[in-house]
């Protein structure tokens, strides 16, 4: 594989971009190292290795940004290489401070273009990932209510989506199921929503619901 044209980490005669791989698999660790160290306006300056001392390993290599399978550097920005790009996957990342994402099958000119962005402040999202990403933030917006149902405008889609399928009968489990989510995630959005709505367990939930006919359609 070529390797991708230089474009600049920095502007002018700057020091080159200074990267922390952060990657437990060698072969994504190896292909990474080769792609950036070919770079003239990048270089890779170490590798994590289990049981290092992140704090330490931080301030020997002072790197400008992290490459890997994770994010939660603190204040250190991160591209971080999704596994299987799920919808999950892609949440974590996202929470967890991810200023870049690929996925680890993306080329080699993606990896690049996400660390130069990056380095600049600015984001990178690839183009395989550009659906989850917006799906996410479909799912932060509140969904459409009628009218005279104001206390549910604090709740998100999934979180009604959630009230929705314990109203029709299902069981947390089957409700994680039904969403492709954790039962933890199903008990997250349920713990949420009762605090935005003032009450104290789901019957209640429900309850409102069906009164101000949320639950049309439903049985």
């Amino acid at each position: 594989m070529a390797s991708p044209t230089p474009g600049g980490c920095r502007n002018g005669a700057a020091p080159p971009c200074r990267v922390l791989l952060d990657e437990d698999n060698e072969l994504i660790r190896t292909g990474l190292r080769i792609v950036l160290d070919a770079q003239p306006d990048i270089t890779v300056v170490g590798e994590t290795t289990p049981g290092d001392d992140p704090a330490a390993l931080r301030r020997r290599t002072r790197p400008d940004l992290v490459v890997g399978s994770r994010a939660g550097f603190g204040d250190l920005p991160v591209v971080v290489l999704c596994r299987d790009g799920s919808a999950e996957e892609v949440e974590r990342a996202i929470r967890d401070g991810a200023r870049g994402l690929l996925l680890c099958s993306d080329s080699a000119r993606h990896v690049v273009e996400a660390v130069r962005a990056v380095a600049e402040g600015k984001g990178f999202v690839a183009p395989s990932l550009a659906g989850h990403v917006l799906d996410q933030l479909t799912l932060c917006l509140p969904a459409p209510r009628p009218e005279g149902t104001a206390a549910f405008d604090l709740l998100t889609a999934r979180e009604l989506e959630v009230l929705r399928l314990l109203a029709s009968g299902l069981t947390t489990g089957q409700a994680a199921k039904a969403i492709h989510r954790s039962q933890a995630t199903v008990k997250s959005h349920i713990s949420h929503a009762l605090a935005k709505l003032g009450l104290h367990d789901r019957t209640q939930a429900i309850a409102m619901a069906y009164q101000m006919g949320l639950m049309a359609g439903r049985t």
